[in-house]
């Protein structure tokens, strides 16, 4: 299956059972499962505004951008390359990165743990705005 594919798939599921949530949660206490592809996500809260993710990524998410969507990361733990509108940086805890809609961007990590980020999406996301550049 490709990456596209799965995280279509799983932000959908995600999407599906985040009705009912509360609006408190400790991220410590969330993790990904022994077991699972590329990248696992967990959809925190939402509405017609704004989506929250926790995203738990193994190895990359390829370059991509998004037509209406701004998305701000927060990384919890891991350490990455990242690629946003063609300059490269390193991620590591603790940094914040604001990407704007349309700009490409782009994911690789380079920790032997998977990077563990918060991403907010605004207005709300169903996975269908995730466009990659082949």
């Amino acid at each position: 299956m490709k990456i596209e594919h799965l995280f279509l798939l799983l932000a959908f599921l995600c999407l599906q059972k985040a009705e009912g949530q509360s609006t408190w949660q400790n991220l410590d206490t969330v993790k990904a499962p022994t077991v699972y592809d590329h990248v696992y996500s967990v959809k925190l809260y939402g509405d017609t505004l704004v989506t929250s993710f926790l995203f738990f990524i193994k190895d990359e998410v390829k370059n991509h951008f998004h037509d209406e969507h701004s998305e701000h990361i927060y990384v919890l733990a891991g350490t990455a390359m990242m690629t946003l509108d063609g300059k490269t940086f390193s991620i590591k805890k603790g940094d914040f990165i604001f990407v704007p809609m349309q700009k490409r961007h782009s994911v690789k990590v380079t920790s032997a743990v998977p990077l563990k980020v918060i991403s907010i999406q605004a207005p709300w996301f169903d996975g269908k705005d995730r466009l990659v550049v082949k």
